[in-house]
This record gives structure tokens, sequence and C-alpha cells, in this order.
């Protein structure tokens, strides 16, 4: 089953004084951005806001129980084998070398 961690990423940027983009000085300080994120380590309740988040293009992580099921015993098996019957038909060819002639 595909599983995702919650991984994410925390820098510190810096800037000029005024908060403006800028190149390296030792004058520069931490950007305090108006708007952020907030990450806490509470937990959560009922009703709090939660973000779901897909792949570029697609999701299917709305997908309830018994469609899981489906791709897990069903859809992906089938998507495997029609793979393997590609990746074999190749690697026949493959395997007789970089000419590429029958």
């Amino acid at each position: 089953m595909p599983r995702h961690t919650g991984d994410f990423s925390i820098f510190r940027v810096y800037a000029d004084k005024d908060g403006n983009p800028a190149e390296y000085s030792k004058d520069n300080v931490p950007l305090k951005p108006k708007k952020f994120l907030p990450i806490s380590i509470k937990g959560f309740q009922d009703g709090d806001f939660s973000m779901i988040l897909g792949y570029p293009g697609r999701t299917n992580r709305w997908m309830n129980a018994g469609g899981i099921d489906q791709n897990v015993n069903f859809a992906y098996p089938a998507w495997v084998e029609a793979s393997k019957v590609g990746m074999d038909a190749m690697k026949k060819h493959m395997d007789k070398g970089p000419s590429c002639e029958d």
C-alpha cells in the first residue's frame, strides 16, 4: 500500500532588514513572512482543518475501502501483468544486441 509520512522541510530564509530578497550579507536577518502555515504538535480535534494532497494531475486519496480493495486485488495486479508482458517483449529484443534486426 502507498504510504505518506507527512514529510516536510523547514528553511530559514534570510532577507535584508526590510524583508526584501538580498544577496548574502552579514547584515541579513531571518525573514518574518506576513502569512505562513503553522505546524502544531498538539494533535488534532474534530473539525480541525486538514489539507489533502495528491500527486500532480490526479489523486486517489479520496477512494473508499471498496475502491482500494478493487485496486489492490484486481486493477494493480492486472496492470503489473500487462506491464510485464510489454517488458518481456522488449527484453527479448534487447537480449539480441544493439542491432534490433529480426
